[in-house]
């Protein structure tokens, strides 16, 4: 009797222990969450090698920064970063966040929308399409 009341005990805490254990009952991360760098304008196509150093640094915890990048004043002047931006960024549906900066007094705020199975981050300039990507 001793015998079967150890291995139920057995059972019951190796059960229990794979369920606490599971990876499903880690929190999801955002997809939104990551790198993205430019990638595509519909008005000037495919974003050249500096302008694909252009990149969101977006986290979990609602922040993200901005660094956008530039040829120098030379005619071929080296790329480099020409400023970098802070803000917070926020989920507005299932696809669409809402990211916001805030420079000087002014608050700028722009809607980003995930596409292509959360490959593509997009946002319209206007009439222009603007794509970023993860590498």
């Amino acid at each position: 009797m001793k015998k079967v009341f150890l291995f139920m005990m057995l059972s019951v805490l190796t059960s229990s222990a794979l369920v606490s254990c599971s990876k499903d009952d880690e929190p999801k991360k955002d997809p939104i969450v990551g790198t993205w760098y430019a990638a595509y304008s519909s008005k000037t196509g495919i974003v050249g090698d500096c302008g694909q150093k252009t990149h969101f640094q977006i986290l979990e915890n609602y922040t993200f920064s901005l660094s956008a990048s530039n040829r120098n004043s030379s005619k071929y002047g080296d790329c480099e970063i020409e400023y970098t931006v802070n803000g917070k960024w926020e989920k507005v549906d299932d696809k669409k966040y809402k990211l916001t900066i805030i420079v000087k007094d002014d608050k700028y705020e722009k809607i980003y929308q995930l596409r292509n199975n959360n490959k593509e981050l997009i946002t319209y300039d206007g009439d222009e399409e603007l794509v970023f990507k993860r590498k």
